[in-house]
């Protein structure tokens, strides 16, 4: 794997990349086989911390504390008799009193903790409970947004040592039992916060499971190999073992590994030959394996090896050290696995406020998706502590004795003191317990398990160092880990730089010799958990963690790390490099103030470029940009000159990922120092791309496509002087001329693109396309048609797709032609199959879902693409496409049959994404959209279009201009309020050339119609309006309706009723008013249905025909309910009741009830 990690200069070719000789200044790890036995005396909290015990075997104490959330409603005397039962256990047979405080997490977890546990055990249940698929009824299999989820996220909060992964643990561990599965854990680190590892937690878990796995035998080895093969195939099993390497455990070695780092060493080291083809960064490794991100692979993965039959229950402790792209990745698990069960851990603290797990939580909370079920557990109290020390250390009955007065006093005190030292911490307490029988101030007079207990509260609080209560780190580690052998605690002290999951063979690695013995030491002591055979360790407890690291002098930290990062660096071998980049700059990004030889410098600027591309491939943009910045920060100031590969990639691989966390800032200062110092134009074109997408994104769209035509002009694509008719008219002859009598199966044999100008062309138009078509439309189709002429010149490439689906636009758009655009868009999406390039899926799929697919095919089965499209963006970091993906699926779901507060709490949650990634031209695209709907369903007292326009203050972009017109003659329109409607229908259909053809055209158009028919039945120019929807009804007949009946026809027949209405042609209108219904009941539209029941009814009370009326208003308001338009419910109601003299007329008086005098008759609009 050592092809992974080399950098341009390709000088990591050794795995001791610079001469090293310890300085005198570099910490000596001491280490040595301990020569002293272990005495069960001797133990250190064994059992005593909060067990996070890995152990996938439950003792007894497991089974009771299930068994005791079920007999909950049992007698206090039986209840009573399992206590006895279960404090007898500290008493029995037992010398050694440690475990008197072992006993104290089962009683507290069993007794103390009995509402939560039910709780958990309930909720698991619920979800291994099998569930049906969701009926769609379409060709997409898209659960209804409004439906209820079963997918829930368990989420145990509370201060570090309250017991929460115990009680996870405790809970859940029988029910898997009983059920063949598996329980696994994995930790985040507090490393994580300065020099994150992408997926560390779930790597870890899933490093577990693997071997948990292997022990079952050979037999299920490959019972399981079949099926990850079966659920994430055999191409994309390398990209899974680069981030969990010991699935090769049981995949074996994989071709598909090797094929990935090729690929990313090609693409690497051969910079002159292939110029980045990305559409964006975030994807810099351009191989098959590489474009399949991890998050769809891991859950496909996580999909094959549970099922509800055999769940896998997976416990993320300490979220709030978590990486963000862990963080991100959590709904779409819990949502694409049923068979898996996902408890996450955190402090209280961190989901209040605005950190970013806090926001996370909240997202998933909003979204329908996923339920979030907090358990929320606390300090215990005095009480709950007199009650933990009588149960565990008072007298069993079954002795004889009996409790007095002076013993339970003496509880009291005991209770009372460590309250004031612990503050009911459980973790705490039985640690503190632990010490006192340890130093004998607990202790027994004989040595008879029915003695009883004894304690001098007194004498206690003397022995204590101060009148102040100790920080529970601070006890741990001066009166347990300072007590250790040298040995063992310069152990502790390695793996606790190290972090929470611990390898046995990198502390080796650090001391250079063997460190096992100590490690196994450590585990008998209780300190540490793990598997000797495999070598994996893990501190029981974060706070024993914080306790050794404590142990180390502040003023050596960091050359501590530097050191063990040094070790660890040159003891592996090159293909082991590549799973280990990430903990070996954890260690040395301490110390990078330490690093001062040019040599060293250079080395970990290799190897920080290995780290962010791998961490960019995985979408882990704020991780990787951690690493890019730490690796520019090793350069010198002369590196543009001496090592100018390696500096050109991490500056310009470093303004890519900055622009993908919005970081535009620091995005520009990069791009700057390329542009000046980069050797050649082709050099310079990733930068210059990186800048014109964020100019656009942020609203300065003329700019940036001012900026893409002097980089083309460079490259020798030049534009007309002007942009006329007769100009485009011309260049399209020429494309036309090349696409004459080529078949589909003729272009997809086309050769390959291979050169790097015009690749870097293509690349230009691409990232121009989007911020034309929202702010300089007449610009797109010159675009659009010099990446057509490039393509058919010189051969098919991954932009390709792009080219053949905006083309696809302009064939629809200025010539009409939809079966034309119909067919280049469908050979796009076989260019995008063909090259595998996922991250051109959000533009294709604007073009060909987002404006063709609706012209020809149901509205509703774009939903699922556009909003699928609408991640894979986000994941792959295209944030512009994929949000104008979701501005897309907004549009088609208002018109289809999505209810509205779905929409809502859809788009609420992508405009704060927005906000977030300040993308300011799409948040001024959505806003207007969103204005309305919450004034359609009374969340809103007014339109909000006043803080639309301030949205739109620093934008130039036509999209926006037209969006508060249509959406203020929507409101119009719907609410009967006319006044000075004629000017804006006209003005929008005159324009509508100029936004793109999405089906808002059609929605437009539509609108205007309806709304120039009202104005002429009040009188207003009356000839005027007739005119202009006779124009709109033949455009419907010749084009809309023509190529997608599904869609338009029932627009259609409402437009003919209106107008029969109009001409007072009555049995016309009756006709196309059924029409009319009978197709928004067939296409199940909501907005269509709400509006034409509507429609009807009017005319018919405006005949006089009242009782007709009434039940076509009724069924209207039943629709608008549907929808989830509240306030136009409301209207309609009133408007009832002013007519009829009645007082709620959808609720009692509906024309489908047997009360109602019209109960059974037929109207004339029933089909």
């Amino acid at each position: 794997m050592a092809s992974m990690i080399a950098a341009p200069s390709g000088s990591l070719a050794n795995p001791a990349p610079f001469d090293h000789d310890e300085t005198e200044d570099a910490p000596k790890f001491r280490h040595g086989v301990p020569t002293s036995s272990i005495q069960p005396a001797d133990l250190v909290l064994q059992k005593v911390a909060e067990p996070g015990a890995r152990s996938q075997t439950q003792g007894s104490a497991s089974t009771a504390s299930t068994e005791s959330s079920t007999e909950s409603g049992f007698m206090a005397e039986q209840k009573q008799q399992r206590i006895d039962q279960d404090c007898s256990l500290s008493n029995e047979g037992n010398d050694d009193a440690t475990d008197s405080t072992c006993v104290a997490h089962k009683l507290q977890v069993k007794y103390l903790r009995a509402e939560e546990q039910a709780l958990i055990e309930k909720l698991f249940l619920k979800r291994m409970q099998p569930t049906s698929n969701v009926k769609s009824g379409t060709s997409t299999s898209v659960r209804p947004l409004s439906a209820p989820s079963p997918c829930s996220l368990l989420l145990i909060t509370g201060p570090c040592g309250s017991g929460k992964s115990y009680l996870a643990k405790t809970c859940l561990q029988p029910l898997v039992q009983e059920r063949n599965g598996l329980l696994v854990r994995g930790t985040f680190d507090k490393s994580q916060l300065y020099a994150p590892s992408p997926y560390s937690a779930l790597t870890m878990a899933l490093t577990e499971w693997t071997q948990l796995v292997v022990q079952q035998g050979i037999v299920n080895v490959q019972r399981v190999k079949q099926a990850i093969i079966n659920g994430v195939g055999e191409d994309d099993a390398g990209l899974l073992q680069s981030m969990i390497p010991a699935v090769e455990c049981i995949l074996g070695t994989s071709a598909a590994t090797n094929d990935t780092t090729g690929s990313s060493n090609e693409q690497t080291t051969n910079k002159k030959k292939c110029p980045n083809m990305n559409a964006i960064c975030g994807a810099n490794i351009k191989s098959k394996q590489s474009l399949q991100r991890f998050t769809s692979v891991l859950t496909n993965f996580l999909h094959s090896i549970s099922s509800c039959e055999s769940p896998l229950v997976l416990i993320l402790d300490d979220l709030h050290y978590a990486d963000p792209c862990s963080l991100d990745i959590l709904a779409c698990l819990v949502c694409n696995t049923p068979g898996m069960f996902l408890v996450g851990t955190c402090d209280d603290s961190s989901v209040l406020g605005k950190s970013y797990l806090a926001s996370k939580l909240r997202e998933i909370e909003d979204t329908s998706e996923v339920s979030l079920v907090h358990v929320q557990l606390g300090n215990l109290h005095e009480e709950q502590v007199n009650q933990l020390l009588r149960m565990t250390f008072t007298v069993n009955r079954a002795s004889g004795v009996d409790e007095t007065s002076d013993q339970d006093d003496s509880v009291k005190a005991l209770a009372k003191l460590l309250m004031e030292q612990t503050d009911g911490n459980i973790f705490y307490v039985t640690a503190f317990l632990h010490w006192l029988v340890k130093s004998e101030l607990l202790d027994r007079h004989g040595a008879s398990a029915t003695e009883p207990w004894t304690w001098d509260v007194d004498e206690i609080r003397l022995s204590l160092p101060s009148a102040q209560k100790m920080d529970v780190v601070d006890f741990l580690s001066g009166r347990f880990l300072e007590e250790l052998p040298c040995d063992l605690k310069e152990t502790l002290k390695v793996a606790a730089c190290i972090g929470s999951h611990i390898s046995g063979r990198l502390v080796e690695h650090a001391f250079g010799t063997s460190a096992l013995p100590c490690l196994r030491e450590a585990r008998e002591r209780g300190i540490l958990l793990g598997d000797d055979e495999h070598g994996v360790y893990s501190f029981n407890h974060e706070y024993l963690q914080m306790a050794a690291y404590r142990l180390i002098p502040k003023a050596d930290l960091a050359l501590y790390h530097l050191e063990i990062g040094r070790r660890i660096w040159r003891h592996i071998s090159p293909c082991g490099l590549h799973r280990l980049l990430f903990v070996i700059l954890a260690q040395m990004q301490h110390g990078k103030h330490l690093i001062t030889r040019d040599k060293e410098r250079l080395a970990v600027a290799n190897l920080c470029l290995s780290a962010g591309t791998v961490a960019a491939r995985t979408s882990t943009f704020r991780t990787a940009a951690i690493y890019l910045e730490f690796g520019i920060l090793m350069l010198e100031d002369r590196s543009w000159r001496d090592e100018y590969d390696l500096t050109l990639s991490l500056f310009k691989f470093a303004a890519e990922v900055q622009m993908c966390t919005a970081n535009f800032e620091r995005m520009d200062e990069l791009v700057n120092a390329v542009l000046k110092n980069a050797r050649r134009l082709l050099d310079k074109i990733p930068a210059y791309c990186t800048r014109i997408y964020a100019l656009s994104v942020q609203g300065q769209g003329e700019q940036a496509i001012l900026t893409g035509v002097d980089v083309l002009a460079g490259l020798g694509e030049n534009f007309p002087g002007r942009l006329c008719g007769v100009q485009l008219h011309k260049l399209y002859c020429k494309v036309a001329k090349q696409l004459y009598g080529k078949s589909d199966e003729v272009i997809l044999r086309m050769p390959t693109l291979i050169d790097e100008e015009k690749l870097a062309s293509l690349q230009v138009l691409h990232l121009i396309f989007i911020t034309a078509l929202l702010s300089r439309p007449r610009f797109t189709p010159f675009i659009v048609l010099t990446m057509m002429d490039i393509t058919l010149r010189n051969g098919l490439s991954a932009f390709s797709s792009l080219a053949f689906a905006y083309f696809g636009m302009v064939c629809l758009q200025y010539i009409n032609d939809t079966k034309m655009a119909f067919r280049y868009g469908e050979l796009s999406l076989a260019l995008l199959d063909r090259f595998q390039a996922e991250e051109f899926i959000p533009r294709v799929h604007c073009a060909f879902y987002g404006c063709i697919y609706p012209r020809r095919k149901p509205l509703e089965d774009t939903l699922e693409h556009l909003w699928t499209a609408h991640l894979i963006g986000m994941r792959t970091g295209d944030h512009n496409a994929a949000f104008l993906c979701a501005s897309l699926w907004m549009i088609n779901a208002f018109e289809s049959n999505v209810p509205l507060p779905a929409i809502e709490r859809r788009m609420k949650k992508c405009r704060e994404s927005m906000r977030s990634y300040r993308q300011t031209t799409q948040m001024a695209v959505v806003q207007p959209h969103l204005s309305t709907i919450d004034f359609l369903m009374g969340v809103a007292e007014d339109d909000g279009f006043d803080d639309t326009d301030n949205v739109l203050e620093p934008q130039n972009n036509v999209t926006t201009e037209f969006n508060i017109p249509f959406t203020r003659l929507q409101r119009s329109f719907f609410f009967n309020d006319f006044e000075n409607t004629t000017s804006i229908q006209i003005a929008l259909t005159r324009k509508t050339h100029l936004i793109p053809p999405s089906f808002k055209i059609i929605a437009i158009t539509f609108m205007a119609g309806l709304a120039a028919l009202a104005e002429a039945g009040r009188g207003v120019k009356a000839r005027k309006n007739k005119r202009f929807a006779r124009k709109v009804l033949v455009k419907f007949k010749s084009m809309y309706t023509l190529n997608s009946p599904q869609n338009c026809l029932g627009m259609q027949f409402l437009l003919e009723a209106e107008l029969a209405a109009l001409s007072k042609n009555d049995d016309k209108a009756r006709l196309s008013f059924a029409a009319a219904i009978a197709m928004a009941e067939a296409n199940q539209l909501l907005y269509l249905r709400g509006l034409v029941y509507e429609r009807a009814g009017r005319h018919l009370f405006a005949l006089g025909e009242r009782k007709e009326a009434f039940n076509l208003f009724v069924k209207a308001i039943e629709a608008y309910s549907h929808w989830g338009a509240s306030r136009k419910v409301q209207m309609l109601e009133l408007q009832l009741e002013l007519d009829y003299k009645i007082s709620r007329p959808c609720t009692y008086l509906s024309a489908s009830s047997p009360d109602h005098p019209d109960y059974g008759r037929t109207t004339s609009f029933d089909i």
